[in-house]
């Protein structure tokens, strides 16, 4: 069962998140614990480079997922839409 008219977009944003949310650490502390200290702050470049480029991926995707939640939101009616009124017969008396 298929719905049209939803966007994928979002929730492949969202899916995207997720994964970095749940993967991304257990990537920073499997590549701090290879250097020389296994404990914070990272003593190697590819230490800070994996912990600002997963970081910096979080943020991107979280500002995007945002901006495209505010622009959908701008979208939508203010009011709800009422039915138009049927005209009511005139009432001659002829």
């Amino acid at each position: 069962m298929s719905v049209r008219g939803v966007p994928r977009a979002p929730f492949v944003l969202l899916g995207l998140m997720t994964v970095a949310t749940f993967v991304g650490p257990i990537v920073i502390a499997h590549v701090i614990r290879g250097g020389a200290s296994p404990r914070w702050p990272p003593d190697r470049p590819v230490e800070w480079w994996t912990f600002g480029l997963i970081t910096g991926l979080e943020v991107v995707l979280m500002g995007i997922c945002l901006g495209i939640g505010f622009v959908n939101w701008r979208k939508m009616p203010r009011y709800p839409k009422t039915p138009p009124r049927p005209e009511e017969p005139s009432q001659d008396s002829s």
